[in-house]
């Protein structure tokens, strides 16, 4: 049995009830299956606790071993003992009532060995039974350790730490596990917390009188004051270990992961840059929601992010892998390895994931059976001149096909060489099923309060989206300023959010012109459609788009479009199925029309009726979600029957261009996109500075007073 290959999983174990299978299940679970469990009965004498071990027994695990102390000596001692018993050179800590995700023994040993200088390694945490809470804190405190711990005692520990330490067996009353964070410090030995909830911690109602050195009093007072005395040093220099840096693939060590058993179905990877809901991400999830039962999905992020939806795409697929949280980017190829491998990948899916271009030579070199298709939503010409079009451009030697979303994508790639039987327009869609039309008099009845409206008559504009350059949310203030010469009754309803959002603040403040917009803030999908079914008129003045994923909706809920003739919008705004808009160089100009159309539209209830049913009529039509999943399934098929490609060589300079694209990749990611803590905090001064000075209100009062969500 090599050493190195496993994880041994160490469990104290004294008077546990029936809470304990819990635990148990947790452990069998696990996508990593190379562990060995090594229980510490550490002097049970409960008969309920003595049933519990009787029927672990009885089962016969070869893979657990139960320890029997003679008597009861304690936490850190029980530790002390599993660490003698421990087989394997990685060790995990668990304690015998809480619970770990399916994949935390994967990750973190991932985590371990492409960063040699992390000693162990945790994740973020979640509390639960008598006290229920999120826990983001960990190993990135650094010294703030020495004023409290900051995190439970669970995690993945390289077995060669406890050559030097052990924990303290005189303090059984708790507080061992900080004091065992502080000397390892002192050592020089520090670890990096996974930034995912992975771990559980069971909150009990008596757990204050279980242990009394967390008695929130005078005895932790004194073993605080005691530990920022003996621990004093750390004050100046404290253990900061940073992930591994690889400067080449020849540098990179080999993971060895467990394939999964092969079934009926073949296995898809789907690659992101992060799990939010944008356009993007809620395709994705809905294609992967219609397929589900053809294919299993695996998927992979690249970008560091909150990933704040991640619960909704596990309802669809097998596993997920947020490449940031467990390496540097210079190591992503070993977890390109690893997935693949373990996985059985037959295609590979990319939308908009700058990695994901970078590694396809290496993966095409390696993995010449993997087929590769990516979805491209828009063209940025500011960015990347095209963006991910023109970065698909560059790499479709690699690509057995191109999905766009749209022909004007289409096209564009194909006037820059790239063979159209290579490329399919497939549109994204809506599921005109669930988005349907209210009935007007339900639309009244609700529409003043959602909107908190000052009287019945009151039109509802709605702008739903991010709060950005690219959707010129900066020009609503000067359209609300039109219109309210005009003397129109209405309000621009704000469903978004987005680094624009004080910017735009501050124009409707300085405009004078808060009466007219009601800030909705950030909603749920669900409270989002809701919004666009009671709106009168949807509003999207957008600078450049692909075709907008708001419109679909909208048009399905016969909501009348103000949109622009970027992209590849007029694709589906036919003439009279909604305005399309055509977007001047000179803005004032541009301003001036879009807000005549607008008026136009708002001075002609008749016109708008007749607008909304040809557009709910159009995407029932021709943009149900229906014929986009028929469609992407078939091209699916295909793609997984071709015979395998040749074998395209890995050249030195390719590999050379990967990790240049890689560092360039790394430094945008490394720049500041909103400000932080401190420079928050610097603003919220300067506004309360401003106030007092002038006796003006600050800038932040509009959507202080709004509605901070919905849904």
């Amino acid at each position: 049995m090599n050493a190195e290959t496993g994880i041994s999983i160490v469990t104290p174990f004294y008077n546990q009830t029936e809470i304990f299978w819990e635990t148990y299940h947790a452990v069998i679970n696990q996508t990593y299956t190379n562990w060995e469990w090594v229980i510490i009965n550490d002097g049970s004498n409960t008969p309920a606790s003595i049933r519990v071990l009787e029927k672990l027994n009885a089962l016969n695990n070869q893979k657990i071993r139960v320890v029997t102390l003679s008597q009861n000596m304690g936490l850190p001692a029980a530790r002390n003992q599993g660490v003698k018993h421990c087989i394997f050179d990685l060790i995990f800590f668990l304690d015998a009532d809480d619970l770990i995700e399916p994949d935390y023994l994967e990750k973190a040993f991932i985590t371990l060995q492409l960063n040699p200088d992390f000693t162990f390694v945790n994740s973020w945490s979640t509390g639960f039974g008598a006290k229920n809470y999120f826990w983001q804190a960990g190993f990135d405190k650094k010294s703030a350790f020495l004023q409290q711990n900051w995190v439970a005692f669970a995690g993945l520990f390289r077995k060669s730490v406890f050559t030097k330490l052990q924990f303290n067996e005189g303090r059984r009353n708790g507080l061992e596990d900080w004091e065992f964070w502080l000397e390892a410090a002192t050592h020089n030995f520090w670890g990096y917390t996974i930034p995912e909830y992975l771990f559980h911690y069971r909150n009990h109602e008596n757990h204050d009188k279980k242990w009394a050195n967390w008695d929130r009093g005078s005895e932790q007072k004194k073993i605080t004051r005691r530990f920022q005395t003996t621990y004093s040093s750390l004050k100046k220099q404290f253990p900061d270990p940073q992930k591994q840096q690889y400067p080449s693939l020849t540098d990179l060590p080999a993971l060895v992961g467990v394939p999964s058993p092969v079934g009926n179905r073949k296995t898809v990877l789907i690659v992101l840059p992060w799990l939010e809901l944008g356009g993007v991400e809620r395709f994705t999830l809905h294609y992967m929601a219609a397929m589900a039962h053809m294919y299993d999905f695996v998927m992979v992020t690249t970008n560091a992010g909150k990933h704040s939806h991640e619960a909704e795409f596990k309802k669809y697929c097998k596993q997920i892998y947020h490449f940031a949280s467990l390496a540097d980017g210079t190591a992503y190829p070993a977890l390109w390895n690893y997935v693949i491998n373990t996985w059985q990948i037959q295609l590979l899916v990319i939308s908009h994931a700058q990695p994901a271009y970078y590694i396809l030579p290496y993966l095409k070199a390696t993995f010449p059976g993997v087929r590769v298709t990516d979805i491209l939503h828009l063209v940025e010409e500011n960015w990347k001149q095209g963006g991910y079009p023109n970065m698909a451009v560059e790499y479709s030697r690699y690509i057995d096909k191109h999905v766009t979303a749209s022909n004007q994508i289409n096209e564009w790639m194909a006037s820059r060489g790239v063979a159209r039987d290579k490329l399919q327009t497939i549109y994204i869609n809506v599921d005109t099923k669930k988005i349907q039309p209210l009935d007007e008099a339900v639309r009244r009845s609700k529409k003043k309060a959602f909107f908190k409206l000052l009287s019945d008559d009151q039109l509802v504009l709605l702008f739903s989206g991010r709060l950005t350059a690219q959707k010129n949310t900066l020009l609503l203030p000067d359209i609300a300023a039109i219109l309210a010469k005009k003397g129109v009754n209405f309000t621009i309803a704000i469903a978004g959010d987005g680094p624009e959002k004080d910017l735009l603040e501050e124009k409707i403040y300085q405009k004078k012109l808060q009466r007219y917009f009601t800030n909705l803030g950030s909603l749920s999908h669900t409270a989002n459609i809701e919004a666009i079914q009671l709106a009168d008129i949807l509003i999207l003045p957008s600078a450049w788009e692909g075709i907008a994923t708001v419109l679909f909706e909208a048009m399905a809920a016969a909501t009348p479009v103000v949109a622009t003739n970027v992209g590849g919008q007029q694709e589906l705004i036919e003439p009279g199925t909604g305005m399309v808009i055509s977007l001047t160089e000179d803005i004032n100009q541009f301003v001036e029309t879009y807000s005549n159309n607008l008026l136009s539209f708002i001075e002609n209830s008749t016109l708008r009726k007749k607008t909304s049913e040809a557009a709910r009529k159009r995407v029932e039509q021709y943009f149900d979600v229906s014929l986009t999943h028929n469609k992407l399934q078939l091209l699916f098929e295909a793609l997984l029957s071709q015979p395998a490609a040749a074998v395209t060589p890995l050249l030195p300079q390719t590999v050379q261009h990967y990790y240049q694209n890689i560092s360039t990749w790394k430094q945008e990611q490394s720049l500041p996109s909103a400000p932080n803590w401190k420079q928050l905090r610097i603003m919220k001064l300067l506004k309360r500075m401003y106030k007092v000075s002038t006796g003006k209100r600050p800038l932040n009062y509009l959507w202080s007073r709004g509605k901070k969500s919905i849904g």
